[in-house]
């Protein structure tokens, strides 16, 4: 019925406009001058030949507006993978899972999977890594609790410690814990959650903890309460950490951000080696 009524609408609008022609005055309906007329025609000219001039542009506009826009289109999906589930990878000594809120658990093995609404819980001496589906790896050493949650990129951390590596490219990952919460993109951290204290240490890449945005080679530590703590952000030898810490250490696998790791540990390297510049000469040291 739309489309019928659109029919009947044009014809009457033509003869409505044929109608107020005729009734026009005769000098209200005088031709253009042959001057204006050719004015208008190479303005019409103009615009045509522009059109042409961008059309082989056009698609590099395009690309360019959805960047600005939020990214390439068909890879957004890809940068917002949301943790669904993850693998066992590796389980040594006491590993459990247990549905959140109740006591009940079960051994968790290599190749078991884990899935949200679950929490998984390490004893004394025990460790395990997880992979998403995304290749993010999550080790946690003894004594850890930690659980992550659904439709999201959030991982929550109760007690104990953990490092997290993530691809570059596959958007904002979020680590809770009881003090604060670390946004990190592409990264690897390190967050260690004891009695008083919670410590994150950024190895790659970049990480911001609550207000306080961290760069490789640095550690934020916080005690006191959620509300008034006070967090001292210092330094630590990122090639020292990968040496001796057992989330380093004791696993066979091979991290995502392990070359960016070893790249930012070698530019740390260096930064301690180099000379400092001699300091410029006074003038009157110079003799002027």
């Amino acid at each position: 019925m739309i489309f019928s009524q659109g029919q009947h609408l044009l014809p009457r609008t033509a003869a409505a406009a044929s109608s107020a022609s005729a009734a026009m005055p005769a000098q209200a309906r005088t031709p253009l001058s042959p001057r204006t007329a050719g004015a208008a025609g190479s303005a019409r000219t103009a615009i045509r030949a522009a059109w042409r001039s961008l059309a082989p542009i056009l698609p590099a506009l395009a690309l360019a507006a959805a960047v600005l826009m939020g990214g390439v289109p068909g890879n957004s999906a890809r940068a917002q993978t949301t943790l669904k589930t993850a693998k066992v990878t590796m389980s040594e000594g006491t590993v459990n899972k247990g549905p959140l809120g109740k006591t009940a658990s079960s051994p968790l093995t290599k190749g078991v999977t884990m899935s949200t609404g679950e929490y998984a819980r390490t004893g004394a001496a025990s460790r395990a890594e997880f992979e998403f589906a995304d290749r993010s790896l999550f080790r946690i050493g003894e004594r850890t609790i930690f659980s992550f949650e659904g439709g999201s990129r959030a991982l929550k951390v109760d007690e104990g410690e953990g490092l997290l590596s993530v691809p570059k490219g596959q958007g904002n990952t979020t680590i809770t814990t009881p003090a604060l919460s670390a946004a990190v993109m592409g990264t690897t951290i390190y967050v260690s959650v004891r009695p008083g204290s919670v410590t994150y240490a950024c190895l790659e890449g970049r990480c911001k903890v609550g207000p306080h945005m961290m760069m490789p080679g640095q550690i934020l530590r916080l005690t006191g309460t959620r509300r008034d703590y006070a967090a001292p952000l210092r330094t630590f030898n990122i090639r020292d950490f990968a040496r001796t810490n057992g989330l380093m250490t004791r696993f066979r696998s091979r991290l995502p951000g392990a070359k960016l790791i070893e790249q930012e540990a070698a530019a740390q390297d260096a930064a301690s080696t180099k000379k400092p510049s001699p300091p410029p000469k006074s003038r009157a040291a110079q003799g002027t």
